[in-house]
């Protein structure tokens, strides 16, 4: 009890003067000199154009402007009896200084203002870290869609081919780390999926301004992260109105049936000085919401919808406070694809729902030219839902054959009985027309929190300092309900929903939300949470800058443990509370060092270091009470018994900067990694027999090199981009539960150190960007085809992943953890490497209306163009995406003998051998119209 008042002690000293915000702002600095003697220019205005950011400049000519909004700015520098400049489009990104310096020229006969284009930086000179920084422009030209692809163009990082296909998040791998490891943020606010720790919740495309990646050595303001940072900036309003509208679809050039609609405003608020506005709205429909190769056209029941809307209103209620409200959220139904199902019974498969939105609600406070603080209130509301794909949400049904009388198949058939499920049909492979999804799950993990930075700018020195404060409620339920329906009239709906594996925290066992739970039957929901505070310093020089900051992390899960994990229900065998403590809660401090200098005038030096918590996701950290109760009857299954900590990493990393005459630029990194405490499933002794639970057994190392080339546009035509990682990622355990196959099959978990399942030795990726300007090409009849004319290429390639091989078996009858004999060590073989290639050809058109002018843009977007074959999974006795060697063993000729129906078994098994999951996207052909006015 000490030890908990003492932490939650400390937990109140870094929140109570405040209550970190992720970046979402930066700061724009330099020097305005006598262009003609170098001398500086002491009260020099400087002014962001259309905002009430600015600043003057002091006696040395040095100005700062600090919490500027990421986005792109017009900078006007102006000096009584001087040419007054505008530089235009001078791109800001979070956390990082842009330097804008300026010579003027003083005034000699009367000339207007002058006007210059801003150059993109080759790579960001304010980062001591690796930092790449994608603008909506860019995105907009790119052959994908969503954050997280776009960020997987990146060096560091690793995805498997469609990952997350059409509607959902896909999962990348980081440096070398878990999925779970990468922390999603938007407008500022953490934005992961406190369950699975993965990435949740999409925006419209058209309500992205700016996406930050950074893939280690992030600063001490970033928590709950181990490997990198996808830090994503929504647009704000103006004072011009502006309206934008995308339609795409596929109905006429391929067979997956993939259609969107956009459309999205902004502008100032009518009536209301200072007061702007930004909307949008996307809806995305789809026949297949994850089309495979070889197909060619979409698999059945496999449709899906997502919805994304946006809002955001910035109030600039004074030249030193600003106001802003932000709001953003989706709702996706969509399908899970069951091979199984696919012959006779895909109706079935199970519907996944999804809703979920943010409301973030900003306060920025300037007290002066050199300090400024940002208050931050937060709220989220996540919910997930998976059932049957006829019956969803309604677990009466799933079993009641009254009910499911009304959905024989035509051939005559025996209905199961009560309670009952169909088997297989005649082939004796495939599930039988009506089997139903024997599985509802429902989990939400809504919060609320605050957030208070403030920053000051002292001289050299840049200090930030801040805190934050979240609970979640986390909520699950979830229930096997086919059985449910067993005994319906002789036994109570409590008892039938715990004899089908029924767990209910915050919901009651009908699946409704509830706060009031019994503690016996249905639980209450549980209350993490989350505590951090930092402090940072920034050293800006001219020849060197120098990071250094700490943070504080604190966790309290506010859940239960049992009491002895090698005897959880005590002498009676029975689960009762006093088997039952409070679980630990923690506090960890975390160092973090960066440092940045320049070696020659066109080379900088970068390096990082610094150690980083994040907690595990809260399905592995909890130990659900009824789930417990089964080891009464049931000793060896999973049970998590709640002794779980949070995970760490230390990682370092040092990287040189190059730039080519102002025309490219390179970044070689090297990086290492040590991580420690992650979380996988091992075997816990017990009297009444071997259980399974999660725990901090697993560590990895993971150490590589990074290669990026960027240029800028030649000639104003072409650019190009290019990545190479090479790293190699080794540990004892892939995920949270990769060690249960081998302890459920031999009892033993290995202790070894092998390659990790996403372990991706080289990854390589490549862009081409290039476009005619409005004048160019042969005109013909008043038209002039090749003007306006864009066309982007990117290319990606990753090498296999690592498996294990073992000898062939019965695959299908095998299940998830085969009695099978290994052929070598623990992902000692590589499967198939990965090419593909995506297109965006468009064409624009300037549409003159007056005063007014509108863009519409046409293009044509390929995915996967050449069609090719990238296996993502294959079968370990081959190595094949296709064939699982088994039929061709002595054992798979009897089986073949002994069949009811041979040649049907035989011709049905080599079908679901080829099962589409095992592919990567197949080619899709899509166009697309872009409108902004």
């Amino acid at each position: 009890m000490l030890k908990k008042l003492v932490l939650l002690g400390l937990a109140a000293l870094l929140v109570a003067p405040v209550v970190t915000m992720a970046g979402v702002t930066g700061k724009i600095t330099g020097r305005v000199t006598d262009k003609k003697t170098g001398q500086p220019l002491e009260l020099a205005n400087v002014v962001l154009l259309g905002t009430q950011y600015g600043a003057s400049t002091n006696r040395n000519g040095q100005y700062t402007i600090l919490g500027v909004p990421a986005g792109k700015y017009d900078i006007k520098f102006a000096y009584l009896g001087y040419s007054a400049v505008t530089v235009k489009e001078v791109m800001v990104a979070a956390d990082l200084t842009k330097t804008v310096d300026m010579a003027l020229s003083e005034l000699e006969i009367e000339v207007g203002e002058i006007v210059v284009q801003a150059e993109r930086p080759l790579f960001e000179k304010g980062a001591t870290n690796s930092v790449k920084v994608i603008d909506s422009d860019q995105i907009a030209n790119l052959p994908t869609r969503g954050i997280e692809n776009v960020a997987a163009l990146s060096a560091g990082v690793a995805k498997t081919d469609n990952s997350g296909g059409e509607t959902r998040n896909a999962t990348l791998n980081i440096r070398g780390g878990r999925g779970n490891e990468t922390a999603y943020i938007i407008d500022g606010v953490m934005v992961n999926d406190a369950g699975s720790g993965g990435a949740s919740g999409q925006i419209a495309q058209s309500a992205i301004d700016q996406i930050s990646l950074q893939v280690g050595g992030f600063d001490a303001k970033y928590g709950q992260a181990m490997s990198g940072v996808v830090n994503t900036v929504t647009k704000t309003g103006s004072d011009k109105y502006a309206v934008g509208a995308e339609v795409i679809t596929s109905e006429f050039t391929d067979n997956f049936g993939y259609n969107l609609y956009s459309l999205n405003a902004s502008g100032p608020v009518y009536g209301i000085k200072d007061l702007s506005f930004f909307g949008s709205i996307e809806r995305t429909w789809v026949k297949d919401s994850n089309p495979r190769f070889p197909q060619e056209t979409a698999r059945r029941d496999m449709e899906g919808a997502i919805n994304k809307y946006s809002a955001k209103l910035n109030y600039n209620f004074s030249s030193g406070l600003r106001f802003t409200t932000s709001f953003h959220g989706s709702n996706r139904l969509d399908r899970n694809y069951i091979h199984t199902y696919s012959k006779n019974n895909s109706a079935h498969n199970p519907r996944v729902m999804n809703n979920e939105w943010l409301l973030n609600q900003k306060i920025s406070y300037t007290l002066d030219e050199t300090t400024f603080l940002y208050l931050d209130v937060h709220m989220r509301y996540n919910e997930a839902k998976r059932g049957d794909g006829v019956w969803f949400d309604n677990i009466d049904a799933y079993g009641d054959t009254t009910l499911g009388l009304q959905y024989l198949r035509q051939l005559a058939q025996t209905h199961p009985a009560q309670g009952g499920n169909y088997s297989l049909d005649n082939g004796g492979v495939f599930h039988e027309l009506n089997r139903i999804n024997n599985g509802f799950v429902l989990s939400a993990s809504d919060y609320i929190g605050g957030a208070l930075n403030i920053t000051s700018q002292l001289e050299n020195h840049m200090i930030e300092a801040g805190a934050d404060y979240k609970v979640y409620t986390f909520r699950t339920y979830g229930l096997s309900p086919v059985g449910y329906a067993l005994d319906k009239d002789t036994k109570s709906p409590t008892l039938r929903f715990y004899e089908n594996y029924g767990r209910a925290y915050g919901y009651d066992i009908y699946g409704n939300r509830t706060d009031n739970g019994d503690g016996v039957n249905t639980f209450n929901p549980l209350y993490p949470v989350e505590a951090s505070g930092y402090i940072m310093d920034k050293i800006e020089l001219k020849d060197l800058i120098f990071s250094l900051g700490f943070r504080v992390d604190y966790f309290a899960p506010n859940g239960k443990m049992v009491k002895d994990v090698n005897d959880p229900l005590g002498s009676e065998n029975k689960m009762d509370p006093s088997d039952l403590v409070d679980q630990d809660d923690f506090l960890y401090v975390s160092p973090r060092l960066g440092i940045s200098f320049p070696v020659t005038e066109n080379m900088k030096f970068h390096a990082q270091y610094g150690r980083f918590v994040a907690r595990a996701p809260l399905f592995d950290i909890y130990a659900f009470e009824p789930r417990l109760r089964l080891l009464e009857n049931d000793a060896k299954l999973e049970a998590n018994n709640g002794h779980v900590k949070p995970e760490n990493t230390i990682q370092y990393e040092a990287g040189v900067n190059y730039a080519f005459a102002n025309v490219a630029s390179t970044d070689i990194t090297f990086f290492y990694k040590e991580v420690r405490d992650l979380v996988n499933e091992t075997i816990f002794r017990s009297p009444k027999g071997d259980y399974y639970s999660t725990s901090n057994i697993d560590f990895a190392t993971i150490k590589g090199a990074s290669v990026s080339l960027n240029t800028r546009r030649f000639a104003d035509y072409l650019m190009f981009s290019s990545s190479y990682t090479y790293q190699i990622a080794e540990g004892t355990g892939s995920s949270s539960n990769s060690n249960f196959v081998a302890a459920f099959r031999s009892n033993v978990i290995p202790r070894q150190v092998n390659l990790l399942d996403f372990d991706q030795r080289h990854t390589f990726s490549a862009g081409m960007d290039v476009r005619t300007k409005k004048d160019d090409g042969m005109e013909i009849a008043g038209f002039k085809p090749f003007a306006n004319l864009g066309a982007n290429l990117v290319m990606t390639f990753n090498s296999g992943r690592p498996y294990t091989p073992i000898e062939a078996y019965d695959v299908y009858n095998g299940g998830g953890a085969p009695i099978t004999k290994t052929v070598g060590t623990v992902n000692s073989a590589v499967g198939p490497s990965s090419f593909r290639l995506d297109a965006k050809i468009d064409k624009s058109f300037t549409l003159d209306f007056g005063a007014t002018s509108a863009k519409l843009n046409f293009y044509v977007w390929v995915l996967n163009l050449l069609n090719n074959e990238n296996a993502i999974t294959v079968y370990r006795a081959t190595g094949s995406p296709e064939d699982s060697g088994f039929l061709q063993t002595p054992t798979g000729q009897d089986a073949i003998l002994q069949n009811a129906n041979p040649e049907l078994y035989q011709a049905d098994y080599k079908k679901w051998e080829k099962d589409p999951e095992n592919y990567g996207a197949a080619r899709q052909i899509r166009l697309g119209l872009r409108l902004d006015w």
